[in-house]
Parts: C-alpha cells; structure tokens; sequence
C-alpha cells in the first residue's frame, strides 16, 4: 500500500535554495509533496488554509528577519513541526531556534536527499510524540505528582546523543535538589549531578540504549544540591523508538534507593 506523500510547506526566497530543494527533495526515496513561499506573510495565509506536515523555514525572509521568523510560524500554528534552513557559520542563530521550537536544522549548502528526507521525518515523528507527552502531561498530571520517583521525558540529540529534557516531575526537587525548571533550561544538569565516577558508565549504558533501542535500569548517585550528598538513583530508561526502529527520544523513572544500597553495603561489611 502506497504511504501517503509528506506535505512540505518551503517558505524561502532566493529561486536558487528553491529549486536546489525542490530538486533534491525530488531525489529522495519518500514522495513529497511541496508548496512554496517566499514571504512570511503568504505562509501564514497557507497554513491557515491547509494542513502541512512539516515546514522548512528560511529564517531571513523580505517581510521578516531572524528568530521573529520562527516565533510568528511556531505561535501561530504550534502543532507543525518547523526545520530551519541555515547559512554556513550561522550556529548561534540555529542552536537558539532549535531552543526555541525548531525540531531541527539544515545547513544550506550541506543538504544531500537522505540527510534532508531524514531530517523530515525525524521532525514529524519528534513533533507527534511531543504533543502526545504534553496531552498525556496535562492528563495525568495529578497522578505522576502522586508518585514518589522522577518521571521524565527527552528528546535524542543529532548522533543518537543524550538531548534535553521535556518534562519532569516535581519529585526531582525532592530527590536531586533542583526544581523540574531547572533541568528544563539547562539540558546538562542532569548529567552534571551525575557523581563523576559514575558517569562513564552511565553513557557507555545511555549510548548502548539508544543504539538497540531497550530499556536499561541504571544506578547511579546524583548530587543533592542543598545538602551536597550524593544519593542513590535507580534509574529505568527507556528509548522511544518510532516505526522503522529509528530512536527518536526517551522517557523514565528514577527513584531514591539510597537507604536500600546503604543497608546491602552494610550487610556485605559485616
């Protein structure tokens, strides 16, 4: 049975980034079907007349500039997915968009059809399960704050890498000292509170998870921060993986086994 085309929205304005687009988006193996725009302001009417999968979003438009681009797109019509077209050395720019609801980016000039059709995909399976974790946060909000262990969610970073946190409970602030705001501005926190003779372990762990896509219970100690002691985590992590096996985030759970790792040290002392 024939898969129904990805429905691309392109808003650029430069004809040659068009048809180099148009033409490779034509090369790859998944049919697409492309609309184009060359202002932000024809984009937004397109939007608002149809669905689209995915768009591809030239940040630097004649009637828009920079991260304003993205914001108009990314507020005006939160559940498409955008994947911003970047010029060379322009890493700042794009890094601050993907922080700000870009799924990802593509370097102009770097853009072959896999890489492209790829990153498409990847954009729309993230962009589902991340609206799905917000329904289901707003669902069961009330039970997951009953629940004595950290329940959190994230995304993979580009190279199957741990990426930032989406979501985590209130029980973090319990347990690790730091308020789930925290861990959601800054992607390194968790990892950070990690005590150092554990962390290459739990990598080598996260890295082997991502690469066969199974769970892994992982312990480990995390620095509590007002007290400066490190606790006990038991940690399940599981990958998410989308149709095809490819990982596309995580989620888990992380309780506090300190006193039961205390208690079996003591044993095997005595």
């Amino acid at each position: 049975m024939a898969t129904d085309p990805i429905r691309v929205l392109l808003i650029e304005d430069d004809p040659d980034d068009v048809l180099l687009l148009k033409e490779t988006l034509a090369e790859a193996k998944a049919r697409t079907e492309i609309a184009h725009a060359d202002r932000l302001s024809g984009s937004l009417i397109m939007l608002a007349e149809r669905d689209y999968d995915v768009v591809l979003l030239d940040l630097n438009l004649p009637d828009s500039g920079g991260l304003e681009t993205l914001a108009a797109i990314v507020q005006g019509f939160p559940m498409v997915p955008v994947v911003v077209l970047s010029g060379l050395g322009d890493d700042f720019t794009t890094l601050e968009a993907v922080r700000r609801g870009a799924q990802d980016y593509l370097v102009k000039g770097e853009i072959s059809a896999p890489i492209l059709e790829r990153v498409l995909r990847h954009a729309i399976e993230r962009k589902q399960i991340e609206d799905a974790l917000r329904t289901s946060e707003v669902r069961y909000r009330h039970l997951v704050e009953k629940v004595q262990d950290i329940v959190y969610a994230g995304e993979v970073g580009q190279d199957l890498v741990y990426g930032p946190l989406t979501f985590v409970s209130p029980q973090a602030e319990a347990i690790m000292g730091h308020t789930p705001e925290e861990f959601l501005r800054n992607a390194n926190l968790w990892f950070a509170s990690i005590h150092p003779e554990d962390v290459a372990r739990v990598s080598e762990e996260t890295t082997r998870a991502f690469a066969d896509g199974r769970p892994r219970r992982r312990l480990y100690r995390v620095r509590h921060k007002p007290s400066g002691a490190y606790r006990w985590l038991e940690d399940d992590f599981v990958p998410q993986v989308a149709e095809g096996g490819r990982v596309v985030g995580y989620y888990g759970l992380a309780r506090d086994v300190t006193e039961r790792v205390q208690a079996d040290e003591a044993l095997q002392q005595a």
